[in-house]
Formats: structure tokens, C-alpha cells, sequence
């Protein structure tokens, strides 16, 4: 694992949308509690906010809410995650604790 990250990261990738006036579909990599890459072909700009469903194996969809930060990957954009649906950010580290540990075991 990286030591500059502060969060434990599920690769992917993951189904997921954007919430928004029109819902997107999207896909979601380097997922954790504190953010992710989501691939996309739609243009976002750094600090724009934005809301994503992410449907995490194990668990209801997690809703999130994010703002997207620089990032040095193409097709997409970094979220960093500022508030979270009801117990999702609980439910988030959960599944990404179990999701890390079951891969290095198979």
C-alpha cells in the first residue's frame, strides 16, 4: 500500500452513478472511505461538487457526496468524499476492510 494514503482502498472497479439532473452511469476504482477515481468521459473541474451512488459488493448502494480534486489520471476524475448518506461512510470502511483482506487471501 501507497504510505501517502490515509484510507485503505478497494481497487475495483465498482458500478456506480452520478447523481445529478441527469443520472449517469460510471465506474468506480481506488475506492475508500475518503474518496475515488471514478472513470467517466464527462469533463468535471477541480472543486466542482458531485454525488455518487456506489454499489459496493456485500452492502446497500452507498450514497456520497464528494469534491472532485486534481488528479493525474485521464478518462475521469478524483472525488474526495465530504458527507456521506445516513451510516454509509460506516458501511463504506466495512466493505472496503473486507474487500482488501478477502483479495489477499485468493
Amino acid at each position: 500500500m501507497d504510505e501517502r494514503r490515509a484510507y485503505p482502498r478497494a481497487r475495483g472497479p465498482f458500478d456506480g452513478t452520478r447523481l445529478a439532473a441527469l443520472d449517469m452511469d460510471v465506474r468506480i476504482y481506488d475506492l475508500s472511505a475518503g474518496g475515488c477515481f471514478v472513470e467517466s468521459i464527462v469533463e468535471v473541474k477541480v472543486g466542482e461538487t458531485v454525488q455518487l451512488r456506489i454499489d459496493v459488493p456485500g452492502t446497500e448502494p452507498i450514497q456520497v457526496a464528494g469534491t472532485v480534486v486534481p488528479s493525474t489520471r485521464t478518462l475521469g476524475y478524483a472525488v474526495q468524499f465530504s458527507a456521506y448518506e445516513g451510516d454509509a461512510r460506516d458501511r463504506l470502511r466495512q466493505a472496503v476492510t473486507r474487500l482488501t483482506f478477502s483479495r489477499r487471501w485468493t
